[in-house]
Order: C-alpha cells, then structure tokens, then sequence
C-alpha cells in the first residue's frame, strides 16, 4: 500500500522531517536504511555527494538530523533530492525529489501514525488510489 502527501513546500520541509522522527520514534524505531536516490540539485562542485546517490548506508534516527545537515553542506535539498529510507520489515519513506513525501507499507497502523504527526504539522497523507 502506498501514502502520499500533496507536494510541499521548502519551508515546510523542517516540519515533514520532524513529523517523520516523530512517528518513527514513536513507534520505537532507532534506525534506517538510508539511500539518496534522483536529484534536481547541481553537484558539479562537491563530487563527493554523487559517489553517495544509490548507495545505501545504515543510520540512526538520532544521528539523521546531523546527517543530513551535513549532506546541505554538500547541496542535498529536500524536496528536490530524493532521500529514502527503509525500515526493518520493509516499509519505506520516500522524501521526493518531485516535492511530495511517500510511504509503502503493508502496516496500515504506521500510516495512520505517520499522518497524524504530519497532520500537526499542517500536512495531509493519503493513501493513493489503487496502491
């Protein structure tokens, strides 16, 4: 089954990123899978982002917001990148370069968990037809 938010804006990526922590962790997961994947940001100048995109590295949801800091230091943008993260079991969380937020999953608990966190953030997740 798969869950899509409508696409956000820049500045409401901070707030997608902390809904997912926030629903992650609630659900008592410490770590992902993490892979860049598609990219509309140009990184001519920082060779070393690119010899990073399809490949996967395991990350702790407490180190992810450093993480990722780090990766903008290089040009990684929500929103504009892709950024995947892939759960023990299988479920997955797709921060789209097209500028929405997708989850697969076969829990729909973890849908509704993760929508709710959005939600406070002002952001909508629905499921996708025929998914």
């Amino acid at each position: 089954m798969e869950w899509v938010t409508p696409p956000l804006s820049s500045a409401a990526w901070p707030a997608a990123l902390n809904a997912v922590l926030e629903a992650l962790c609630g659900l008592g997961v410490e770590s992902a899978e993490l892979m860049h994947g598609w990219s509309f940001s140009d990184f001519s100048d920082t060779p070393e982002f690119a010899a990073m995109e399809w490949q996967t590295e395991e990350v702790t949801l407490a180190a992810l917001p450093e993480l990722l800091r780090e990766r903008a230091r290089l040009g990684f943008c929500l929103g504009r990148d892709d950024l995947f993260l892939t759960l023990i079991g299988g479920a997955e969380l797709k921060l789209c370069h097209e500028g929405d937020l997708h989850l697969r999953a076969e829990d729909e608990s973890f849908a509704v968990h993760l929508a709710g966190c959005l939600a406070k953030q002002g952001i909508s997740l629905t499921r996708r037809a025929g998914a």
